[in-house]
């Protein structure tokens, strides 16, 4: 909830054991790609969101690889936007998200 400076301390200190847990990596490189996205370092945002949507293929968290698209397709100037909330709500779709399935229809409109 906006405590961007805490998330990298605490980053900081997991970072030795991150790859440790596989499952874990995903998760901290889309924290920090959030956290990247909040400062306004567009660039580096896209490339931690990019790596955990592809950690958490590869672990095939589908939910969470949609999160992480749906996140992407929020940051300014990313060309495949549409492609990535499309993808996002397939998902939502196939796994029963409604709440996620709404939130994705609602951004498509226009309406937060």
């Amino acid at each position: 909830l906006g405590r961007w400076t805490e998330l990298a301390e605490f980053v900081g200190h997991i970072e030795p054991i991150i790859d440790v847990t596989p499952f874990v990596h995903p998760y901290v490189d889309r924290a920090v790609g959030s956290a990247k996205l909040a400062e306004g370092d567009d660039d580096a945002a896209v490339a931690m969101l990019e790596a955990a949507r592809g950690g958490f293929e590869l672990l095939r968290y589908r939910f969470e690889a949609a999160r992480t698209a749906e996140l992407l397709a929020g940051v300014p100037g990313v060309p495949n936007a549409g492609e990535l909330l499309t993808e996002a709500r397939q998902t939502y779709e196939a796994l029963g998200a409604a709440p996620s399935l709404a939130r994705v229809d609602q951004r498509r409109r226009g309406t937060s």
